[in-house]
């Protein structure tokens, strides 16, 4: 989307972390996009986290329990049974999809109960705008202006209250 092709030149929290990790490794990240990263497995956890959350529906399609049937013995997703079951359930659901065991599964339910236990009125208001971009200027010691952005999960204008759910 728009917001991560940063057109605008923006700087988001990630850039700054990522600045002051490795500035050359920052450029490089930039340059290649998020296009070619693979997820790690907390990455997708926290994707899965946030669809459970704010978009259930998404989260349905998208996100199936593995048989137990399909994992080897010693419970790894892997071996053909594994791949064909895969196969199958991405053609069944019209694309791409997340496998995840039962208890990675319980887990989700587990987050997703105590967060709309503690937020929940919060996340579910009508007036509340979901996944927009926000961009503005903040002056710097050097006196040019830097362009930050962010794209919080929600954003409450009346009581000016923004939600960015993290793992």
């Amino acid at each position: 989307d728009a917001y991560h092709l940063n057109e605008r030149g923006a700087v988001s929290r990630s850039d700054l972390s990522s600045m002051l990790r490795s500035a050359r490794a920052h450029e490089a990240e930039r340059n290649a996009g998020s296009r070619n990263r693979k997820p790690t497995a907390a990455m997708q956890f926290g994707t899965d986290v946030h669809s459970i959350v704010l978009e259930p529906e998404e989260f349905e399609r998208r996100v199936v329990v593995i048989p137990p049937s399909v994992l080897t013995r010693s419970g790894a997703a892997s071996g053909h049974a594994y791949h064909d079951w895969l196969d199958e359930t991405r053609e069944e659901r019209g694309g791409d999809v997340s496998p995840v065991k039962q208890a990675e599964m319980d887990r989700l339910a587990r987050v997703r109960d105590s967060v709309t236990s503690e937020i929940g009125g919060w996340l579910f208001r009508p007036d509340g705008i979901r996944e927009r971009a926000i961009y503005w200027s903040h002056p710097t010691r050097m006196g040019w202006p830097l362009t930050l952005r962010c794209k919080p999960d929600l954003w409450l204008p009346g009581p000016r209250v923004l939600v960015d759910l993290k793992t």
